[in-house]
């Protein structure tokens, strides 16, 4: 794998792991102890792997 796609990849899950821990720290404690949450997909746009080849 190219260099440049694994720091889009690298670059993509930083965003995404930075937006769920925020919105974590904004989930009632009740809802996060009962499981009652869920997580967003992550989308890697297509354009973004091929723009760094």
């Amino acid at each position: 794998m190219h260099a440049l796609t694994i720091e889009v990849y690298v670059q993509a899950m930083a965003r995404y792991v930075r937006r769920e821990v925020s919105c974590l720290s904004l989930t009632d404690k009740e809802a996060m102890f009962s499981g009652n949450f869920m997580f967003t997909p992550l989308k890697i746009e297509k354009a973004k792997l091929e723009g760094s080849r």
